[in-house]
């Protein structure tokens, strides 16, 4: 099973969700009363956790997440399931931002749940944001493959096309990113510190990563596919190196595209 976790989290309701995550919140501000704002994560995880499991409410901490795709594994974990239906992100920051909530939506798109929230510790007043995930994980399996432009390797092709087959779309870049990064052998064969040479002379050195000695890739997330004005900045950045070709994947809600961006000669 490409992603595995022990809970299975239901569809709640509006109601369903707000009943639970009134209790939670208002334990939360209990934990920070008796804490104050400036401990670590964890501190406020099990002072929480350990006030709703006190009173009845099922509260789990680290809840792991299991992603693998050939001989990729990564673990994840969520910070804290209450009722075995919610999960919820825990931070102590100056301020929550759209980073955090992307981190949360990609642990729900990964497990599959539809309502969670994120509190923060740190503000003066706990702050709090719900996090909603529009897409179950059928929805992320549907997409199309554009090979417009595509000119590539097939065994790379097929490592790309089977991963977001496997996992769907809109996870976390880096997700993606790692996987192929070890299919292709691992970071100390993938990530390589290129020469860049122009016509004045040597510029220093340039990190890619690489398919083999004459080859590079790029992945990215636009939302509305390719754009044309990233793929002569690719075609630039690869110009002053030693590589022929650059294999540019864009992984967008609804479709993958593969295009191989070359030098001018």
């Amino acid at each position: 099973m490409p992603i595995d976790c022990p809970v299975t989290f239901p569809n709640l309701t509006d109601d369903e969700m707000r009943s639970i995550d009134y209790r939670v919140m208002a334990n939360a501000f209990a934990t920070q009363n008796e804490l104050g704002r400036l401990c670590d994560e964890p501190v406020y995880q099990a002072n929480l956790a350990n006030r709703l499991n006190a009173i009845g409410i099922s509260a789990s901490v680290e809840v792991p997440i299991a992603v693998s795709f050939r001989q990729f594994t990564t673990r994840l974990s969520l910070d804290l399931v209450v009722d075995e239906r919610v999960p919820y992100e825990l931070k102590a920051v100056s301020e929550l931002s759209e980073e955090h909530e992307s981190q949360l939506l990609n642990y729900m798109l990964l497990t599959n749940a539809r309502r969670g929230k994120l509190i923060n510790f740190r503000t003066e007043s706990v702050k709090s944001r719900f996090v909603n995930a529009v897409m179950d994980a059928s929805d992320r399996q549907e997409f199309r493959i554009n090979a417009t432009g595509w000119e590539g390797d097939a065994a790379f092709e097929q490592l790309v096309t089977d991963l977001v087959r496997d996992w769907g779309t809109s996870l976390e870049l880096s997700l993606y990113t790692q996987a192929v990064i070890e299919c292709l052998g691992g970071k100390d064969n993938v990530i390589r510190h290129l020469p860049m040479r122009s016509a004045s002379g040597f510029m220093g050195s340039q990190r890619f990563h690489v398919v083999d000695d004459q080859t590079a890739f790029h992945i990215t997330m636009f939302p509305d596919g390719i754009k044309p004005g990233h793929s002569k900045h690719l075609q630039k950045l690869i110009q002053p190196s030693p590589l022929d070709r650059l294999y540019w994947v864009n992984i967008a809600r609804h479709e993958l595209r593969l295009q191989t961006i070359r030098t001018t000669g």
